[in-house]
């Protein structure tokens, strides 16, 4: 799990604007105007706390402040003194700190299992892929005229499945289409698994 700075602990500076209790009473009823107000006196500080928290570049820490004010218009708290505001607004940062420190973490391993499998295929055995080929090949070749027109039309021409139905004769419906489709697959997936076992 991604880890906060150390270095993050120290509370967000209470240099607020004065009435902290009015502002966020006023923010809880959705006043537009001192959102842009509280906005503008904030966001320094807590942009700070972000870089602090996460170690990140500057558009990381944006991304962490922008998560941290949806958080406070969705779900505002009227907070009496400055104190107690310096303290939500330091939770909110720090909440989406972590929560974007995982996402970017999760997309991170995505990235390496994808250039994993990507070094693989690369890496695979040539003569192996080409009697993979040559199977598949002799397999088709064995489908009946209709079956081995049905993939052709979908995978080769890539028609619809709603196209492939209209040029049909007898007035096939996209639905039987993709029934003999599917079916047709399945006996070559079948034929693959064993053969390659």
């Amino acid at each position: 799990m991604p880890q906060l700075s150390r270095r993050d602990h120290s509370p967000v500076p209470s240099h607020t604007p004065p009435n902290a209790h009015d502002m966020t009473a006023a923010l809880a009823r959705g006043d537009a105007a001192v959102f842009d107000g509280f906005y503008r006196a904030w966001f320094p500080r807590l942009f700070a706390l972000a870089r602090r928290a996460t170690g990140r570049d500057e558009a990381f820490a944006l991304d962490v402040v922008q998560d941290a004010f949806v958080r406070i218009i969705r779900s505002p708290r009227v907070c009496p003194t400055e104190g107690e505001l310096a303290a939500w607004l330091r939770t909110c940062v720090l909440s989406a700190s972590v929560d974007r420190l995982r996402t970017d973490a999760r997309r991170q391993a995505r990235e390496r299992a994808d250039a994993g499998r990507n070094t693989e295929a690369a890496t695979a055995d040539p003569t192996e892929a080409a009697e993979r080929l040559a199977w598949l090949a002799d397999r088709l070749a064995e489908l009946t005229v209709s079956d081995h027109d049905l993939i052709r039309l979908r995978f080769d021409v890539q028609r619809s499945l709603a196209e492939i139905a209209a040029e049909s004769k007898g007035g096939t419906t996209w639905g039987s289409v993709q029934g003999r489709l599917r079916r047709t697959l399945d006996r070559l997936r079948l034929a693959a698994s064993e053969y390659f076992a």
